[in-house]
Order: structure tokens, then sequence, then C-alpha cells
């Protein structure tokens, strides 16, 4: 089945492309905390497979450290690892503190109550005094809902806990379902992507129908629509979305900052075009691969 991933991973990337980047507003906070350190952690929810609306994020903050000579390290807290994410984002911060790195924690905003409570001391405050810039990225994204012949039993809607975009999309889904006449069951919100993807594939091809997820799991769907045999009959449901993250920039050179601030316009608009989307897709090749897997229903190719 290995070989027959490849095709899946063109209509991902193809499905990706179709994303378009609505522009990003920046707004920032606090003077103090900055720091001398040349070599710096940038920590982020996931380096190799971003969502589409954390991909400007990112090429602003690569884009920003190569013009103020600063030597960036990344490293992702949804990854792997033990323990909740909020627990191993708390865990990043506390080392790259303790080593006495400069660090760019890129959080999004309902995740940010939940880091507080599980640093030292020492380190919120430190984190505290930090500049910070507030950044809300528009954007298109892709989810979908079953053919209505598919989905008479009714469905689930399944996302994350603690993602203000999760409950966004389940009433955006709602409304949709209700146009097409698919009754919705009930909500389900677990704490990880991992947990998702589990709990949507353990029904089979099937569960796909009755169980929907509105993480980025919805864009696998879509493309592992376009490679299973026979097909699957499913709605794409196009919607526009805002996200609001929050960069702390602790203990990390002034220009960094700044320099950040004057990237993200410019990564922020226009079509996420094939060659990005293609990057984009490579790196949720492992996660793309464990959800075929999972299935374990024939595709094409």
């Amino acid at each position: 089945m290995h070989g027959a991933w490849i095709p899946c991973l063109d209509s991902l990337a193809s499905i990706m492309s179709t994303s378009k980047l609505l522009g990003a507003s920046v707004r920032v906070e606090g003077e103090g905390g900055y720091g001398g350190s040349r070599r710096v952690l940038v920590i982020v929810k996931s380096r190799s497979a971003p969502s589409i609306d954390e991909v400007p994020i990112i090429d602003a903050l690569e884009r920003a450290a190569a013009r103020s000579g600063v030597i960036v390290e990344f490293k992702s807290y949804e990854e792997g690892g033990e323990g909740s994410r909020e627990e191993r984002l708390a865990g990043l911060v506390e080392e790259a503190y303790k080593a006495g790195m400069g660090a760019v924690i890129v959080i999004p905003q309902p995740l940010a109550v939940g880091l507080a409570g599980r640093v030292r001391g020492d380190v919120l405050e430190a984190l505290e005094s930090s500049p910070r810039a507030h950044v809300e990225v528009k954007f298109t994204n892709l989810l979908y809902l079953p053919h209505p012949e598919e989905a008479k039993g009714g469905i689930e809607l399944v996302g994350k806990r603690n993602s203000r975009a999760s409950y966004s999309r389940i009433r955006v889904l709602e409304e949709k379902a209700a146009d097409l006449g698919i009754r919705v069951k009930g909500h389900v919100l677990l704490d990880s992507n991992p947990e998702i993807m589990r709990y949507v594939t353990s029904l089979g091809v099937q569960g796909l129908y009755v169980r929907v997820p509105v993480n980025r799991l919805a864009l696998y769907v879509l493309a592992y629509a376009e490679c299973l045999e026979g097909g699957m009959r499913v709605n794409r449901i196009r919607v526009e979305e805002a996200s609001s993250h929050t960069v702390y920039f602790m203990g990390v050179p002034g220009g960094l900052m700044r320099q950040f601030e004057a990237e993200v316009a410019r990564a922020s608009r226009g079509h996420l075009g094939l060659t990005k989307a293609e990057k984009l897709a490579r790196g949720h090749l492992e996660s793309f691969s464990t959800f075929l897997s999972l299935l374990g229903a024939p595709v094409t190719g």
C-alpha cells in the first residue's frame, strides 16, 4: 500500500493548494524583555505539518530571523512526547529558559491560559514581561459533509477541545447539514489530532460518513475520497476563517520582533500555491500515512 500513498499525497497537495490566505493583522504589546541571544528556540504547534493559518507566521519568522542574523531552531509541542500538549509546550518553554536561550513561542490564543498554569513562577514572570505580537490570520479552509444518503442515521461532528476553530467549524457544519437534511446527533471533543484520527477511523471507511472531523483530518478525508476505489460521496464545504495567535518574544534581540511585524503582511496574501502545498503535504506524510493505514481500505494508483 506504500506505493499507493503517493497519488493520495498528490490529491492532498492539490486540495491544500486551493486554500487562500486573505491577510493578517499584527498588534504589538510590551516593550521590555528583550535579550541579546542570537540562538533562538522557536516553539510551534507543528513544524513539519502546520495548519494553513500557521504557514504565514512560520514563513515570517524564518525571513525575520534571516534578516536579523538570528539562528533559529524549531521545536514542536504537538508531535509525540508524554502528557498533554499544554504540558509539552510548558516543558519546551522551561527548557529554553533554563538553557539561557531566547525563545519565540507561537500559541493559539485559547492555549495561552493552559500554558500559564503549567510553568514555574520565574518562567511565567519572564514570559509575561516579554513583548508579544497578537496576530490574526484570515484564510479559506475546506471541510466536508457526507452525501445525505450516506448519513441517514445522522452524524457526529468531531473537533478538538480547547480549540476556538473547532467550535466555529462545528457551528458552520451544523448549518450546512441542516440545509442538506442531515441530522447532527452530537459533538465529540477530544484533546489532540491523533485522538481525533483514532476515533474517526475506528469504524473504517464507513465511519468517515458518520464521524465527521472538523480539524485538519477533513483535508485527509477529501484527499482520500479521490483515491478510494469507487470514490466517496462527500460535499466539499469551503469556509472563510480567522484565527488568532499570540507570539511571545522572550529574551531575543528586539530587531527580530520588528522584522517579524514587517514580514507577516508579506507572507499572508494569495493562494497557498501548488509548490508550497506540495511541501506542506510532504510534511503531513507520516500523519496521512497513519490515517490511510488505520482505514485499511484500497486506494487507486
